[in-house]
């Protein structure tokens, strides 16, 4: 079975559902979030959702976790609907070393440096051949 929004934690995979309070993942350090038609209708999220989201990302870089954003969408896409809001509560450059976007359905993967500058892994979908038939 395919789950949109996981944590791993140390008991392994966790659904997050709606409603799920962020002390009920304290033991996780990794936490994946599809984007498309879940986090988001095609708008940015909604200042509570982004309060939420940067609450639960503090958390995970407190075990040296991360948060992670997956979407078919292209990345400008993404910074209008998560990233924008997310950097827009965070002053602390170094916290984003703890997110990591895939965007375009997995082929660009978005990494950032501890001054929060975003780093595009060029070689992540290198490898992978896509049949045109």
């Amino acid at each position: 079975m395919f789950y949109k929004n996981v944590a791993l934690g140390p008991l392994g995979f966790q659904i997050i559902q709606p409603g799920t309070h962020i002390n009920r993942l304290k033991g996780c350090r990794l936490a994946a979030f599809d984007v498309d038609g879940t986090l988001v209708e095609g708008k940015p999220v909604t200042t509570d959702m982004a309060i939420a989201l940067h609450h639960l990302w503090r958390a995970l870089a407190d075990k040296s976790g991360a948060l992670v954003f997956i979407s078919g969408s292209p990345i400008e896409d993404l910074r209008r609907k998560i990233l924008d809001p997310l950097k827009a509560l965070e002053k602390d450059s170094g916290l984003f070393q703890h997110l990591v976007v895939y965007a375009s359905g997995g082929a660009v993967r978005i990494t950032f440096d501890h001054q929060g500058n975003e780093v595009y892994d060029a070689t992540f979908a290198s490898d992978v051949q896509v049949p045109l038939e």
